[in-house]
């Protein structure tokens, strides 16, 4: 990319276990790494914030929610999360300084990554079997403000969307994943 650089890096090693950072939103002077830590013993959540001028972490929120976070998005001063726990895929709404605020739950399956249009978030995700046939990909709108779920949610064709996002100029709702076809995953 012409006139990107790389301005500084940072490392983060809460555990001598498996970590791993999935997502990164920006909000302000600030960014959040969103993903998981294993400080307790097992997969947490974890949520760092970092500013953006030189990369200091300024604050780390974590729950002892068994699961992993995929990714976020800020949205009138509000940090949105999604990912999976032991209940099912996650929804977390937060304020921007990682004061908890709600968790929107669904049945089992992962949420991967998280739009909005300033009025509605959407989130795409899916659930995963044993066997792929049984796997399902699953799009689903929620209000900004309470994170209840707006209308019916799409299941299609994929087995799962790892990734979605709104057409700035259309207003259409992008979704990428995968199927399984035939013995093999596919885009």
């Amino acid at each position: 990319m012409a006139g990107a650089a790389v301005k500084w890096a940072a490392l983060t090693n809460p555990s001598d276990k498996n970590e791993a950072p999935y997502g990164v939103c920006v909000g302000g002077r600030y960014f959040y790494v969103v993903g998981y830590d294993s400080s307790p013993g097992d997969k947490q959540w974890r949520i760092e914030k970092r500013n953006k001028d030189d990369g200091k972490l300024v604050k780390i929120w974590t729950n002892k929610e068994r699961g992993e976070l995929y990714g976020c998005i800020v949205d009138g001063g509000k940090l949105y999360a999604v990912g999976w726990n032991i209940e099912g895929w996650a929804v977390l709404l937060l304020d921007l300084d990682l004061n908890h605020g709600k968790i929107a739950w669904v049945e089992k399956g992962w949420a991967t990554s998280v739009t909005s249009d300033g009025e509605y978030l959407y989130i795409a995700g899916g659930k995963y079997y044993i066997l792929p046939e049984d796997s399902w990909g699953r799009i689903e709108k929620r209000s900004l403000g309470d994170l209840s779920q707006e209308g019916s949610p799409y299941s299609g064709d994929l087995c799962i969307a790892w990734g979605v996002r709104i057409n700035p100029v259309t207003g259409h709702l992008w979704v990428v994943g995968e199927e399984y076809v035939g013995s093999w995953w596919e885009w």
